[in-house]
């Protein structure tokens, strides 16, 4: 029994148990994975410490907003600046991202992941929940033994083209409006 104990204080005590933030990310399924878990967080300051053990210090995050009615709207924050620009969006909501597909192409030390996710958004003060589609590209780096997000791209899914089977080649062309 004391064997046990002092296996389990040492195993605590070497290991972080709890929120899986400060893992080693060895591979790129690991890093996309930390990146959904890290957009759940509700928390302000528990979100930017998950965003921070997974991001390179000058990481950013471009989101590219569709409309039916106007032009797409294009904006590229700091991670640091976008957690604190949705702050109020995240007392609002609870996030939850989970992907559909994923493709990913690689050389060496960078990586392109590019996903399919569903985005499903509880609005808490009335229980509601909203459901979109997105498209997200992560710009990976490996470095220090493991994977990084240098950039993040997302796109929301537009009621014009929908994103279905977008990650099939040639299915999606830029067209003029």
């Amino acid at each position: 029994m004391t064997k046990s104990l002092s296996i389990l204080i040492v195993m605590v005590l070497c290991c972080r148990v709890g929120d899986g933030f400060g893992q080693t990310y060895s591979s790129i399924d690991d890093i996309v994975q930390a990146y959904y878990k890290a957009v759940s967080i509700g928390e302000k300051e528990s979100r930017m410490a998950a965003y921070e053990d997974i991001f390179i210090p000058s990481g950013t995050i471009t989101s590219v907003k569709t409309s039916a009615t106007k032009p797409s709207s294009v904006k590229t924050l700091s991670w640091g600046d976008l957690i604190r620009e949705t702050a109020p969006f995240y007392s609002d909501f609870e996030i939850n991202l989970i992907e559909n597909e994923r493709e990913v192409d690689y050389y060496l030390d960078i990586a392109t992941a590019h996903t399919l996710v569903n985005q499903r958004s509880l609005q808490k003060s009335t229980g509601k929940t909203y459901s979109q589609f997105l498209w997200i590209d992560f710009d990976l780096v490996y470095f220090d033994d493991r994977w990084y997000i240098s950039a993040i791209n997302w796109i929301d899914q537009s009621s014009r083209q929908p994103i279905q089977n977008a990650l099939l080649t040639d299915t999606l062309w830029h067209q003029s409006e």
